[in-house]
Parts: C-alpha cells; structure tokens; sequence
C-alpha cells in the first residue's frame, strides 16, 4: 500500500479502511459493540487529527496506531462499567429475583472471568513486546497477515 502525502486525508480514505479496522478490534476485544466504538473513536480521533499525519506511513498504519490506543482505553473502560442494560428491570421484577429470605432465587448470569481477562491482557501486552523487538517490516508483515488476516504475496 502506497504512503500518502501529509494534509491529503479526507474522511472518505479514512472510512476506507474501516472494515480492517473493524477486524483488527473484534480480534482484540471480542465485542462487537466495543470493536464498533473503538474504531468510530478511531476514525473520529483521524479526522480531527489529520493535519498530524506525517505521510511517514501508511494511512492504515497510523490508523492503526490510533486504534490500539483506543483498544486499550476501551479494555479499561470495560473493566470498570458494568451496561445498564443487564440491569433494566420493574419492581415487580426484582422481587421475583429474591427469595423471601434475600437470597437469589437463581444464581446471576456469569460476570466474567477476570483471570481470564487478565491473561488475554497479558497476552497482547507480550505479542506487542514482541512484535517491536522484530525488525519493521516483519513486524508489518505478521500483523498484516496473523492478525488484520490478509494475504501475503
């Protein structure tokens, strides 16, 4: 992919390279909801950014780049906000959950796992150690082909 000129980008090139984009986040973070949010924050942050971007790359690179740090923002985030959503019940609703001793009448739905968040967080913070300890474009290469999944040669 061609290196584009600084102060060329238009939010039409950069909405190009949303579905990547969108595959890149889904493998990191596993939720469709967070994936989708994390790239719009992404193309958002590029728009308002792109008379930052140097031309010293590809356009999907430095996307990308943007894209990580709203990846980890988004983990933190998660790790901190339970949705709303689960919790939208009536009165009368909430007293079916309770036994006349306060005690559930059915256990609640699994929170999640946070060794194995732990782990998954360990894991990335390892594959991007190692990823920069590999000369540039190994580096671009294996993440261009391992994680965005597209063909080489």
């Amino acid at each position: 992919m061609a290196k584009q000129s600084p102060g060329t980008l238009d939010a039409q090139d950069l909405a190009r390279h949303r579905p990547q984009l969108l595959k890149y986040a889904m493998l990191q973070l596993r939720n469709t909801a967070q994936a989708e949010d994390a790239v719009q924050e992404t193309l958002l942050a590029a728009v308002r950014g792109a008379q930052t971007f140097a031309g010293g790359s590809t356009v999907r690179t430095w996307l990308i780049g943007i894209l990580k740090h709203k990846i980890v923002d988004s983990m933190r985030k998660s790790g901190r906000e339970q949705s709303l959503d689960e919790y939208e019940t009536s009165p009368d609703d909430m007293d079916a959950m309770f036994q006349p001793d306060g005690h559930y009448a059915e256990r609640p739905a699994d929170w999640g796992d946070p060794e194995q968040a732990l782990s998954r967080h360990r894991f990335f913070e390892v594959m991007e150690q190692c990823m920069e300890s590999l000369p540039k474009t190994t580096a671009q290469a294996f993440a261009m082909r391992e994680i965005m999944g597209l063909e080489t040669g």
